[in-house]
């Protein structure tokens, strides 16, 4: 019998608190997910984790979440991003955010289990 493949998600997020909720959430789910803490180690890493979504905070402390949705969309184009944040403002989707077609917009906080379901909804049961 084959082994059922993992689908992997990649959580971009300053806040390491929050990024391991969420990461010991989707576990539980059954996802396989690996996380980045800022976005200079992101960038480093999508290529090795070649993931099937990416959840992205916006704001993060050395480069402004753009710029990685940017690469994303350039490397990976594949994948697709859940943008989580807590600024309403990139709602209005920049020229930048509509290139790289992302499956949602979600505003923190919120509950994890909308987060599950999100990430259910968007790239399926793991």
């Amino acid at each position: 019998m084959l082994d059922k493949v993992m689908k992997k998600v990649f959580i971009i997020e300053d806040d390491k608190y929050l990024a391991e909720i969420i990461k010991e959430e989707l576990e539980e789910s059954g996802y396989e997910v690996k996380v980045a803490l800022s976005g200079n180690s992101a960038i480093q890493l999508l290529q090795a984790t070649k993931p099937d979504l990416v959840i992205l905070d916006m704001r993060l402390p050395d480069i402004d979440g753009l710029i990685i949705l940017e690469s994303i969309g350039i490397k990976y184009s594949e994948a697709q991003v859940i943008v989580y944040t807590a600024y309403e403002e990139y709602k209005k989707q920049p020229p930048s955010l509509n290139e790289k077609k992302f499956c949602n917009f979600l505003l923190k906080p919120l509950p994890m289990e909308t987060i599950v379901s999100e990430v259910k909804r968007t790239i399926g049961e793991p």
